[in-house]
């Protein structure tokens, strides 16, 4: 696509530091490059100098979109039709947009009552095909991990490895701005993509501020060091039981000199999302069905 005077997609950027050529076809929507702020309020109340990194001013509103260009753009390269991906949100939406962009399809099984609904109207906005599971995130992945291993789509989850290394780029515009200058960096902890793809952003450019990850406490796998079979917390994003990184992030705060904690929060019950029903069995079949298509 087009390169902007006033912005360069992330791929076009960092191209030098990714796994794509010159030649390489690039699905972007113009993502990256997000404002890292000054926090006067909350460096007073913390007595440090705080910046708030603004990720919500990527294409779909997340960090997700850093990582799904790379997928995509992967995907699209080596001639696949279709991506899928398990969510509660923010995956579904950016992988919904991209595939968009991209001119495939895209399915999404998302864990029944318990999807941001705004992220579930961009990702029916953009076309997606929505699976509703009975169940938890945990469980979806499982399935769609199960059916990319026998069927000719792209799992887009942060199990893929372009996922993590689009990611990787916001430690780049992070070090770049404060020219090296971070001691610390906090960051919530889901499916523990994200904390991941930072650590290996520092470690790339020699770099090493103390990681510091934050899981409800509902749903606080990597600090009881055990899954939790029934996650629960209002944050939707985070309400993961069983991360895939999992060893990846305690890596990354354990070889950062950081930690990963839990925060207390509230739970709420949420609103079943419009798409019909499935149990699981359904929803192997119903997708399956799709995927044959």
């Amino acid at each position: 696509m087009p390169v902007t005077a006033s912005h360069v997609p992330l791929i076009e950027r960092y191209r030098e530091r990714l796994p794509f050529a010159a030649t390489d076809p690039l699905v972007s929507l113009q993502e990256g490059s997000t404002p890292l702020l000054r926090a006067p309020v909350l460096s007073e109340l913390a007595g440090v100098s705080v910046r708030l990194k603004l990720e919500g001013a990527n294409p779909t509103g997340s960090f997700k979109d850093r990582g799904m260009t790379c997928a995509v753009s992967a995907a699209v390269r080596d001639g696949a039709k279709a991506v899928v991906c398990a969510s509660t949100g923010n995956t579904a939406a950016s992988a919904a947009a991209y595939a968009a962009r991209a001119g495939i399809t895209c399915a999404v099984i998302v864990p029944e009552g318990n999807i941001a609904q705004g992220k579930m109207a961009q990702t029916l906005v953009h076309g997606a095909r929505v699976i509703s599971l009975k169940g938890n995130f945990d469980q979806a992945l499982t399935l769609v991990r199960e059916l990319t291993a026998t069927h000719p789509i792209v799992l887009v989850n942060s199990v893929n490895e372009f996922r993590i290394e689009g990611q990787k780029t916001a430690a780049f515009e992070v070090h770049e701005e404060l020219e090296g200058d971070l001691e610390a960096l906090c960051i919530p902890v889901g499916n523990a993509g994200n904390i991941t793809s930072y650590w290996r952003g520092f470690r790339e450019l020699g770099a090493a501020p103390r990681l510091y990850g934050f899981q409800a406490q509902g749903a606080a796998p990597l600090v009881t060091g055990k899954p939790v079979e029934h996650p629960e917390t209002v944050a939707s994003a985070i309400r993961i039981g069983n991360p895939v990184r999992w060893e990846d992030a305690v890596a990354a705060a354990t070889e950062s000199r950081g930690t990963i904690r839990a925060v207390k929060g509230c739970s709420a019950s949420r609103p079943p999302p419009r798409p019909s029903r499935a149990c699981s069995s359904t929803a192997r079949t119903e997708l399956s069905r799709w995927c044959a298509c």
